[in-house]
């Protein structure tokens, strides 16, 4: 879990752990050709390092993936990346289990995941 310089929390998926199923956790950061999906936990005033400048960044180092899990609604957004952009691509709120792209498709309730956390 990287805490990166706003203090809001990240989880990055590495292509060189991929194979072995574990989340990318270590406190440096992983060489931005490695990461698949890049998610944001949103902390209390640092949503727009989180919306705004992160994206720009991690959309510069070919980031094809990039989440927004907002653990105050609940809801799990998610971005693809197209071209140089992230376009909106998926979105998921409790109560509804929704199909999420991702490295591959991931069916989940927000709601009862992050009640988990």
């Amino acid at each position: 879990m990287d805490t990166g310089t706003s203090g809001a929390r990240t989880s990055r998926w590495s292509r060189r752990r991929r194979r072995s199923a574990h989340w990318n956790r270590t406190p440096s950061p992983s060489p931005p050709e490695d990461v698949l999906l890049a998610a944001e936990i949103l902390s209390p005033g640092h949503e727009g390092a989180d919306r705004i400048d992160k994206p720009a960044r991690y959309a510069e180092w070919k980031i094809v993936s990039y989440w927004i899990v907002d653990p105050t609604t609940l809801t799990i957004e998610t971005y693809t990346l197209d071209g140089d952009v992230y376009v909106a691509s998926g979105s998921a709120a409790p109560g509804a289990v929704a199909t999420l792209p991702a490295l591959t498709p991931i069916t989940l309730d927000p709601g009862t995941l992050l009640r988990l956390w």
